[in-house]
């Protein structure tokens, strides 16, 4: 597994010089972003990063369950649509207190997936707030079985991995890469933030049960 560097695109010109005296003008084609780049490439998602709402513990009960399934029932929707590729609630411990789950979703337009998080009952009801994060992964994350723990395991398919993982973040650089390489099978794929709060950094998600 490899984190492919990304680089501006270098946009050369070649000039043919007439020996005349008219001037020609040349248009020299804008630089990429790197989120751009990946975009062209199928490799940019967005990353939808949940926090808990101030004011939470102050909900009924009750009312706190039907929230809560009411989510669970809309991530659900958006892996059977194809929309969500990974999903999934983070438990303690928790690196942020107040972050409570992780999306990946399969589109580059962070308008687009604004929209649909924001259509999440948990924050239509201000239990949730979500973060959108321009992701780069050059792994399939289309091919991957969605991940979620406890979601859908009551629905026995065997295209859900149902059960823990460690999500891993680290300061995107060459030696980030080298410690992925290293982590071989371990590291289920990985992908670096190119915007929002978190760019500059890499999120590495580990086949690992425990912290």
């Amino acid at each position: 597994m490899s984190i492919r560097s990304l680089s501006g695109l270098l946009a050369l010109s070649v000039l043919s010089a007439a020996c005349s005296s008219t001037s020609a003008s040349v248009e020299v084609a804008p630089e990429l972003t790197a989120f751009e780049m990946a975009t062209e490439q199928g490799e940019a998602y967005c990353m939808v990063i949940m926090r808990r709402c101030a004011g939470v513990e102050n909900v009924d009960l009750n009312e706190l369950g039907e929230i809560t399934q009411a989510h669970i029932d809309f991530n659900a929707k958006m892996t059977e649509e194809g929309m969500a590729l990974v999903s999934g609630p983070v438990v303690a411990p928790r690196a942020e207190r107040d972050m409570r789950s992780i999306c990946i979703l399969d589109t580059a337009d962070t308008s687009e997936a604004y929209a649909r998080a924001c259509t999440d009952p948990a924050c239509e009801t201000g239990m949730l707030r979500c973060e959108i994060v321009p992701f780069v992964c050059d792994d399939n994350l289309r091919a991957m079985p969605g991940m979620e723990r406890g979601m859908r395991m009551e629905r026995g398919t065997d295209q859900i991995q149902a059960r823990p993982y460690v999500m891993v973040q680290m300061p995107t650089s060459a030696a980030t890469a080298a410690v992925v390489e290293l982590m071989g099978n371990t590291a289920l794929f990985s992908g670096c933030c190119t915007g929002g709060e978190y760019e500059g950094m890499t999120f590495v998600a580990c086949d690992a049960r425990t912290v």
